[in-house]
């Protein structure tokens, strides 16, 4: 996936200098302020007055701000990695790549940087955390790091998960995972014809939001179907009703489609054949009622059509 180390450039952080300004807090935290007031779970500036000199006081300060810097320095080179290695979810979910490895020669590079995870795991505490009123999710919205790329958005959820921050990130961005349920007609025939079944992203994807890959293509099927009836048939039979000037002309084009494992097949030629039988046509032939379903449905990306001169066979 990445192939340009050197295109990748790491710059001010120094990840035993941000060792001890962590200890140096978590020291402050755990030995002077819970034994006083115990755990917080949100931080507010008059919590360690009176507990912390004034001295002490502003030397926490300083190291809380540190954190937040710490954390923004790494969303930066994040989003420098962006720069350099730049794909959509949809397209790495189009594709064979495994996010697993991707994840890993991500954190390589990060970890020749100093980011390793042991370094990650102290910079998303969730004591820090609470000191500087920033979970993982607030970071991931505070620099718009759901609204990069596909490969982010891989990295923070692996991330989440490996350092247990029990957040939600959202593969695709941020409201993207809900489109199927807002867009579900559009989505499922979209995600279905990028082949999001198949796919190791794209089952990623599905796995988030506990949808099956059974469950998945029998609803992409479902929108399937309706779409060739409410757009692709209906348009076809408006035209045919036209051509004959008959409004009353009725025709089941439905029958003329089967679904199959992964694929759905339309038997055009048996629909001129039939269609020709009952009402005739002389102008009419299979290459006109194939033409007019393909102007439809060319505009589903990444959908294969194969034609055997009696069926167009459709699938992802």
């Amino acid at each position: 996936m990445i192939k340009n180390y050197q295109d990748f450039i790491f710059e001010r952080f120094y990840p035993n200098t941000f060792s001890m300004h962590w200890e140096d807090l978590m020291n402050i935290y755990k030995d002077k302020i819970i034994p006083k007031i115990g755990e917080i779970e949100k931080f507010q500036n008059h919590i360690v007055s009176g507990i912390l000199d004034k001295s002490a006081e502003s030397h926490f300060h300083q190291l809380r701000y540190k954190m937040i810097q710490y954390r923004t320095d790494f969303a930066e080179t994040l989003i420098n990695l962006d720069r350099f290695y730049n794909n959509s979810f949809s397209n790495l979910a189009a594709s064979s790549s495994d996010p697993d490895e991707d994840f890993k020669e991500i954190q390589s590079l990060l970890s020749r940087g100093g980011y390793t995870i042991d370094v990650l795991k102290k910079l998303f505490d969730k004591d820090i955390s609470k000191l500087i009123n920033q979970n993982f999710y607030s970071f991931i919205r505070v620099h718009s790091l759901d609204e990069k790329n596909g490969y982010i958005d891989l990295y923070l959820y692996k991330l989440n998960e490996i350092l247990n921050l029990s957040t939600t990130v959202y593969l695709g961005g941020s409201g993207w995972s809900d489109a199927l349920n807002d867009y579900a007609e559009d989505e499922y025939i979209v995600k279905y014809s990028y082949g999001y079944h198949k796919t190791l992203y794209g089952q990623l994807f599905l796995h988030q939001l506990n949808i099956s890959n059974e469950k998945f293509v029998e609803r992409a099927y479902e929108y399937l179907r309706k779409y060739l009836n409410d757009q692709v048939f209906l348009s076809l039979l408006l035209e045919l009703r036209k051509k004959f000037s008959n409004q009353g002309l009725e025709f089941d084009f439905d029958k003329y489609l089967t679904l199959d494992d992964d694929r759905f097949i339309i038997s055009y030629y048996e629909m001129y054949d039939d269609f020709h039988s009952k009402f005739g046509g002389e102008n009419l032939s299979p290459e006109w009622f194939k033409e007019r379903i393909m102007t439809h449905m060319r505009v589903i990306p990444h959908l294969d059509i194969q034609d055997t001169g009696d069926d167009l066979i459709f699938q992802d």
